[in-house]
């Protein structure tokens, strides 16, 4: 039995369905002479915002979802501002995570996202280090004007 594939991302999809449950597009009713669809690399969502959140100043979870160019320019920001501007590239990742987590996260051809995402984990981890950060800063004295 041949199985189902999208016509526009190539992602399997469930028998008798209206629309992809990846890119949305809607699926013809009638069969469609099978053509050679390029393979599909799925990712979980979680393990791609925990990319995005440890090293998404650098641009790497762009790069593993097949967003070579957005990936380029945060890695060009970080090391050609000599980590000036890592900021800017930090906040960047930090929407992707959002937008990965309510599924608006546009990946590159050949590229899916899957599975439930991490941002309430993610965000606590964030607090915790924000929290962590004040403490180390106020043993070194940082705050001690204060």
């Amino acid at each position: 039995m041949a199985e189902n594939l999208c016509t526009n991302c190539g992602a399997p999809v469930p028998e008798g369905a209206a629309q992809c449950p990846y890119c949305n597009t809607s699926l013809p009713t009638q069969p469609v002479a099978e053509t050679p669809v390029a393979a599909v690399t799925v990712h979980k969502t979680a393990n791609q915002q925990t990319v995005a959140f440890f090293l998404g100043c650098f641009g790497v979870h762009d790069f593993l979802l097949g967003n070579p160019v957005h990936g380029g320019i945060k890695l060009a920001l970080t090391l050609l501002s000599a980590g000036v501007l890592s900021w800017v590239s930090a906040i960047w990742a930090l929407i992707d995570m959002f937008n990965m987590e309510n599924h608006k996260y546009k990946c590159g051809p050949g590229h899916v996202l899957e599975g439930k995402g991490c941002i309430k984990t993610c965000v606590i981890l964030l607090v915790v280090l924000f929290v962590l950060f004040l403490l180390v800063c106020f043993m070194a004295g940082v705050f001690s004007a204060f």
